[in-house]
């Protein structure tokens, strides 16, 4: 799907549920503009280069309905700015105004989401400890139910989206 969408020109929006919905990651790409999935998730691509097709397609997990309702509805939203962008009397096409540097949402639905809780400590890691704890004061704060942006890094030597050889 990557490849397809990237080659014709059309946004795509990959969603994905982690740790029995305690978490999930949205992806989208915007070609020409962003990075592709590729390069936005390495890891998934690293992976089923090592350890084949096993390693990508997981089998499906339960999950609390809500969080997994929570992931989906920040997707739609995503979706919808997307298709909505360039209308700045639309809700989502203002959204996608926001959003437009980022390609990438993680979604922490429970406080145990081992990889939300990584992103908020390096955010919040560089904040001062004196005359107190800035960071922790903030992270009691930060329950569950919300989400950290990021901004993908394309990779020129992506065979999808990078820059091509001279004579490629």
């Amino acid at each position: 799907v990557n490849e397809v969408a990237w080659h014709a020109g059309t946004p795509a929006l990959f969603i994905g549920l982690h740790a029995r919905a305690a978490g999930g990651r949205i992806a989208w790409t915007m070609p020409p503009s962003s990075s592709c999935y590729r390069c936005i998730a390495p890891e998934r691509f690293e992976a089923h280069a090592r350890e084949g097709q096993g390693a990508t397609d997981l089998d499906g997990a339960t999950g609390l309905l809500p969080d997994i309702q929570l992931v989906d509805a920040v997707a739609l939203k995503v979706g919808l700015a997307i298709i909505e962008r360039g209308r700045s009397e639309s809700t989502a096409g203002r959204l996608f105004q926001r959003i437009a540097p980022y390609s990438e949402a993680v979604v922490r639905c429970h406080p145990e989401y081992e990889w939300g809780g990584a992103l908020w400590d390096a955010i919040l890691g560089d904040l001062p400890t004196q005359p107190r704890d800035y960071g922790a004061a903030i992270r009691e704060h930060l329950v569950a139910a919300d989400t950290v942006w990021l901004r993908g890094e394309r990779d020129l030597a992506c065979p999808v989206c990078g820059t091509p050889t001279e004579g490629a």
